[in-house]
């Protein structure tokens, strides 16, 4: 039987620091893959084909080790049984990367974990408004005009806001805006970039995330794999990890699982595979598609490692 070929795309590999990545290269090592690491920013294009550095993972990685970039070799990736996406390289590459692995799978033979289609677009904050009815999101509006954006806040009745940048992650640029706060203008000019005309995002403050915390939800081809609740500080809004939030165990309501069925159904429809939900029932307030964490932080908090479960799911009738 021919051997699998799976290719994970990632950053860098001179220093592994991200504990996600590594379960599940380990995980897919653990079931009798051999993983490849493939370096987002050596993709590159020879005629017809799509080449890119790559190193076969043997044995297990650890956090803190390296990969000496000299192992890695240059080879054709069109022939991949599968690619998972966990990193994009520089941002100013990020066009020309999507365009390389919309060829990739376009005419290679492998298929992607999540759809580059669903990497394109779900890598942002807007695309919340547009997913179907039955999936209730925050009031949410976006521009890079700073007047326009100063006039919704002042307009409305809405008592607090969110303003973020589209794209970020880990809570960086993410405030809290509440009417009658002085510094609204000079916050919504700072994230459109003082003229420069930069995106951000306002949206609608679900202010339960305070009292219930905010949900994250790992599904895997359209079943739940596991769940926990992060809870923001007392002198933060802010519910990620890395910003001080703390994570508990926590189980999905009755209601809660079949409301996360029927949005996993949806997405695995529609070629998406691995995401992970944050939640504060019933509002979805972000879509995780590239890398979503929380197998590294259900394992610390819990003791159980669900990485091989993800990896059985996603790696279908294969093991």
């Amino acid at each position: 039987m021919p051997e699998i070929k799976i290719g994970l795309i990632v950053n860098t590999a001179t220093e592994l620091k991200y504990q996600n990545f590594l379960m599940l290269s380990n995980a897919l090592l653990k079931v009798g893959f051999h993983p490849v690491l493939i370096l987002a920013d050596s993709l590159s294009l020879l005629e017809n084909k799509i080449l890119a550095s790559c190193h076969k993972i043997s044995v297990p990685l650890d956090v803190g080790a390296s990969i000496d970039e000299e192992s890695f070799e240059k080879h054709e990736i069109n022939d991949f049984d599968y690619i998972w996406v966990l990193a994009f390289g520089r941002r100013k590459n990020f066009l020309d990367i999507i365009e390389f692995l919309w060829m990739l799978e376009k005419y290679g033979r492998g298929e992607f974990i999540n759809t580059v289609e669903s990497l394109m677009y779900f890598n942002n904050k807007y695309i919340l408004n547009f997913l179907p009815n039955f999936i209730k999101t925050p009031k949410t509006y976006a521009s890079n005009d700073a007047e326009y954006l100063y006039e919704i806040v002042c307009t409305n009745n809405q008592e607090s806001w969110i303003l973020k940048p589209p794209a970020e992650s880990m809570g960086r640029n993410v405030f809290i805006l509440k009417n009658g706060d002085t510094n609204i203008k000079a916050l919504i000019q700072m994230l459109t970039g003082n003229n420069e005309k930069s995106y951000c995002i306002l949206q609608e403050f679900v202010s339960e995330i305070a009292e219930k915390g905010e949900k994250r939800v790992l599904i895997a081809r359209g079943e739940i794999i596991c769940s926990y609740t992060r809870t923001p500080q007392k002198d933060d809004h802010r519910t990620n990890l890395h910003q001080g939030s703390k994570p508990v165990v926590s189980e999905l309501t009755e209601e809660e699982k079949n409301y996360c069925l029927d949005i996993a159904n949806y997405f695995k429809e529609i070629g998406v595979n691995y995401i992970g939900l944050d939640m504060v029932f019933p509002y979805i307030l972000e879509v995780n598609v590239v890398n979503p964490g929380g197998l590294n932080t259900i394992q610390e908090i819990s003791g159980i490692d669900y990485s091989t479960d993800v990896v059985g799911k996603l790696i279908k009738n294969k093991i």
